[in-house]
């Protein structure tokens, strides 16, 4: 969702992409007797999200596209981040410092991508990240 800070509200105005759910199930096996008693306990953790998804599509402009050498240049960028950062191309998505992903992605020259980060470098990735493809992927 580019440009929204959150996600649907619930009845109770609870946004969805706000928050993440995890659900802990707990089986414990007793065997006494020749009989199996099984106990079986559930936990649902409702936790915040610590970062906001952050996106910014931009254009590649250099000659040969995402080819391996600018792939290669890509992923060193990213690399230097410790946020998650991902390229997407129309529907596919593809890990930023992943050259197997990255070069699946069949990015040409003049191809819009966006550029998704999520951690807690997420701005300052995605803001050096779009000046890097800006400026043909050289510093």
């Amino acid at each position: 969702m580019q440009g929204d800070e959150s996600g649907p509200k619930g009845k109770n105005g609870f946004e969805f992409y706000d928050y993440y759910c995890i659900i802990l199930v707990y089986v414990y096996l007793k065997v006494l007797e020749n009989k199996i008693d099984i106990e079986i306990q559930l936990y649902l953790v409702i936790t915040r999200r610590k970062y906001n998804m952050q996106s910014k599509e931009v254009t590649i402009f250099s000659k040969t596209g995402l080819e391996s050498k600018m792939a290669a240049r890509l992923i060193q960028k990213a690399s230097s981040y410790e946020s998650n950062i991902w390229i997407q191309k129309g529907e596919r998505k593809a890990n930023a410092k992943s050259l197997l992903g990255l070069l699946s992605l069949g990015i040409s020259p003049g191809d819009n991508i966006t550029i998704i980060t999520e951690g807690r470098d997420e701005s300052i990735a995605l803001s050096e990240l779009e000046a890097f493809v800006n400026n043909g992927m050289v510093e």
